[in-house]
């Protein structure tokens, strides 16, 4: 690699900046999460629809309340990371998605402890459910990158393979 000037040389292990705008989290929320989610609660759904028909009002309601539910929680919970978050979390591409469609297993593991609750507990807890899954997809994105705990390369006369330290002394 040709000696580079000091300035690009520092500059390369800058970090970017931290935070997403709202229009992320917006398309993140509404364009990947919510199609996940409500694609496997209302395939649930269905299922338990074709084993017994006569409950389709009540498990419309309840799709619709778990669905929004999950939903708001979500874009709660990356609303809160926004501005911690850096730029490649991905919240508008597949992490959302992956989350969406695990979403319901969280709300699953939520409702243990709502069993035989109102409605308004069940909309507290897939609230909830969507605020951790939120919290729990993109936590990795919250600790320091590589470059910012990093020390800086040390300075040696020439840019060869021995000053970044990949080859013994010995071999020069």
């Amino acid at each position: 690699m040709p000696d580079l000037p000091e300035t690009s040389r520092d500059s390369a292990l800058v970090p970017y900046e931290r935070g997403l705008p709202f229009s992320s989290v917006f398309i993140g929320t509404l364009g990947r999460f919510l199609p996940g989610s409500a694609g496997i609660i209302s395939a649930v759904g269905l299922l338990a629809l074709i084993h017994d028909p006569s409950r389709w009002p009540i498990l419309f309601g309840l799709v619709g309340l778990e669905v929004a539910g999950l939903t708001v929680g979500f874009g709660m919970g990356l609303e809160g990371l926004r501005r911690w978050l850096y730029p490649d979390a991905g919240v508008e591409g597949r992490r959302s998605i992956v989350a969406g469609l695990c979403s319901p297993l969280a709300l699953a593991i939520v409702s243990v402890f709502s069993q035989g609750a109102s409605l308004s507990d069940i909309a507290v807890f897939s609230t909830l459910a969507g605020t951790i899954m939120a919290l729990l997809m993109y936590f990795a994105w919250l600790s320091p990158t590589p470059e910012e705990k990093r020390e800086p390369l040390p300075r040696h006369r020439d840019n060869s393979a021995m000053a970044k330290g990949f080859l013994p002394k010995s071999a020069s």
